[in-house]
Parts: structure tokens; C-alpha cells; sequence
């Protein structure tokens, strides 16, 4: 099965890393997952078949003569979407030469706060791919986060944080305490009318995040986080109770996103920094959907992940395949139940079942 795989994952970097107008290319994340839960040939090969009908070839003729390879990456360059053949080529050739840590770490180090980019996909695919460990797919998915890089706002510094506040705003009681959480975040949101009563003049979930970020009163989002005491398994919980809890489309990357996180953090060399990056962006996701309540659940009922990961593998949605996958690994991290517990909520709804007790 490694054969066909490899070849799978080496046809799946002919496609454009975006389609129809910036949707973004899920083949190569969804035959990772798909490995990941314990695909065969026979499922790798026809979920290719069923995905890729619907991708833009690149055009190497012409790639090859606008070669503009960038020397470096740069801040200058980043978020130009007709540079990703040229940024692929200099990750390719960096990755020849040093280790994957090396590379990644000074990566990473110039695209954390465009962990957004592409309604978080960006940081999926690389995630994934460093899962893997295979070079052509690293440089891929690093060229598409350098190509498809978004900013929500920058962070200040401490000394600047309080500054970021227009006279007329009046600083909420959160900002008013020694120190802060996650919840603090979401209840700043809950709690401003700008932020959780939104009209959103957009449709894609990229266009929500950017004009979510271009709120006046985002800027209280940020100067929070940058006071919050932050971790990763804060965030992820964030995440895994508000999808539990709206069982909505954008919510669902903040899952397969905190996944991802996981797997790049170790090569980030100010985790604090990315962090606060990663949360600025799931709140401009939560901001997004409406600001609903995000309720707390637990289940006590028996795990059993082997039947979720069979039926995950009847799934054509390269959605539901993630988020498995997703699942499956976070709860092997974390022992949150609540992991088995949303991914069989998923397939029960898709396949009109009933798995839970």
C-alpha cells in the first residue's frame, strides 16, 4: 500500500493548492487522514479518482518560464498567490540541503501570524504533512501557507497593549484582573454587541475572518490575548466544545486547525507568540459564525474507535475524513472523550445511523 500512496501523494502536487476562486485542495490532507485511519489501495485510489476530477492542473510550461523564485522568504512576498510554484521550488531546495527542523523553525518563525490563511487550511495541510515527514509534501504545503497567507492584526507589546484602544471604547471589566484565560476571550466577544452581532457584508469563510478582524473592536480581541496565560490544550478544548456545541461548517477547522498545531508547535521558537496568533484567528472564526454560546459536554459512554474508523472509510467527504482523523489523534493525546463523541455525532448525521449509547 506504500507504493500506491507515495505515487498518490507525488500525482496530488500536479493540482494547484486552490481552486474555483480560492476553495481550498483538499486531496493530499484527505489521503493523509485517509492513511492515518487505515485506507486500502482500493479506497486510496478511488477517493483520488473522486476528488481530483474537480482540480486545476498546474501549468509547469508556463510556471517554468516566470521562474521568480524568491532568494528568501519574505514578509514581502507573502500572500501572492502566483509566486506558490516559485516558493515551492526554494522550500524544495532548502529542504535538499538542511533538516526538516531547520527549516520549518525559521518557517515558522515568518508565517505564525497568517495561521489563518486559507480558512485555516494552510496550517492543515502543513501539519499533515509534517505528520508524514515527507519532503515535496512539506515544501507544498509551505509554499501554499506562504502564497495563501492571511493576517488578522498584529499583536503589540506589552508595554503597547493598552494603546490599541480608541478613546471613544470603553475597556471591558476583563481587562481589569491580574490575569486572564480562554473563557475571558469569548466572554470580551459575548459581551460586545460589534462582536457578536455582526452583518457580515461576506460569504467565504476567508471573507468572515478578514472582515471579523477589520471590526474597531477586534482590537480588544488581540490586546486581551496578549495578557491571557495560553496553551494549546486551552485552545483546542475551545474548539472541540464549540463544534461540539454548533455542529457548524467553520467551527470543524478548529479542530483539524488544533491538530495541526500540535504536530508544528515543537518547531515554533516562540510558542507563546503562535499561539496567541492561533487564538487571534478561532476567535475571528467564533466572531464569524455568530458568537454562540459555547456549552460545556462531557460523555461517559464506552469509546470504541475502530467501528467510527470503518465507517469513516465508506465516507466520500473530504471533510468528515479529516475530522476523523483529527479526532482520533487528539483523543489519543488529550483522553478527551468528547473527540469520540463529536466524530460519531459526524458520521451518525451522515450516514443516518445511530453509534452512541
Amino acid at each position: 500500500m506504500q507504493n500506491v500512496f507515495t505515487g498518490l501523494m507525488a500525482r496530488s502536487l500536479e493540482f494547484n493548492p486552490t481552486y474555483e476562486d480560492g476553495m481550498a485542495n483538499h486531496l493530499p490532507m484527505a489521503l493523509l487522514a485517509l492513511r492515518g485511519i487505515g485506507a486500502d489501495e482500493s479506497k486510496l485510489e478511488a477517493f483520488y479518482r473522486h476528488y481530483s476530477t474537480r482540480l486545476e492542473a498546474l501549468e509547469y510550461e508556463v510556471l517554468e518560464c516566470k521562474k521568480e523564485q524568491p532568494v528568501s522568504l519574505s514578509r514581502k512576498t507573502l500572500g501572492r498567490q502566483e509566486l506558490y510554484y516559485s516558493y515551492y521550488l526554494y522550500f524544495q531546495n532548502r529542504l535538499s540541503q538542511e533538516s526538516i527542523d531547520t527549516v520549518l523553525t525559521s518557517a515558522m518563525a515568518v508565517l505564525d501570524e497568517g495561521i489563518s490563511g486559507s480558512a485555516f487550511h494552510c496550517v492543515i495541510r502543513l501539519g499533515y504533512a509534517v505528520e508524514w515527514g515527507e519532503h515535496r509534501e512539506i515544501a507544498a504545503a509551505l509554499a501554499f501557507f506562504a502564497t495563501d497567507y492571511q493576517s488578522l492584526g498584529q499583536l503589540q507589546s506589552e508595554e503597547d497593549s493598552v494603546s490599541v484602544y480608541p478613546e471613544s471604547i470603553e475597556k471591558p471589566d476583563h481587562l481589569h484582573r491580574s490575569s486572564y484565560g480562554v473563557e475571558d476571550v469569548i466572554g470580551l466577544v459575548q459581551s460586545t454587541g460589534s462582536l457578536c452581532e455582526v452583518d457580515f457584508d461576506a460569504v467565504t469563510i476567508i471573507e468572515k475572518l478578514d472582515y471579523a478582524a477589520n471590526i474597531l473592536e477586534f482590537k480588544q480581541v488581540i490586546a486581551l490575548v496578549e495578557q491571557i496565560d495560553i496553551t494549546l490544550e486551552d485552545i483546542a478544548e475551545l474548539c472541540l466544545q464549540l463544534y461540539a456545541s454548533t455542529n457548524n461548517f467553520t467551527a470543524l477547522h478548529g479542530i483539524t486547525a488544533s491538530h495541526a498545531m500540535r504536530i508544528l508547535l515543537p518547531y515554533c521558537s516562540d510558542k507563546t507568540k503562535v499561539l496567541r496568533y492561533f487564538l487571534i484567528a478561532i476567535v475571528a472564526a467564533y466572531i464569524s459564525i455568530g458568537a454562540p454560546r459555547v456549552k460545556s459536554h462531557c460523555y461517559r459512554g464506552a469509546v470504541n474507535w475502530q467501528p467510527l474508523l470503518e465507517l469513516t472509510l465508506e465516507s466520500s467527504n473530504d471533510h468528515t475524513i479529516k475530522l476523523i482523523h483529527s479526532c482520533e489523534q487528539e483523543y489519543k493525546h488529550y483522553k478527551n472523550p468528547v473527540y469520540f463523541y463529536v466524530a460519531a455525532k459526524v458520521l451518525e448525521r451522515e450516514f443516518s445511523t445511530d453509534i452512541l449509547e
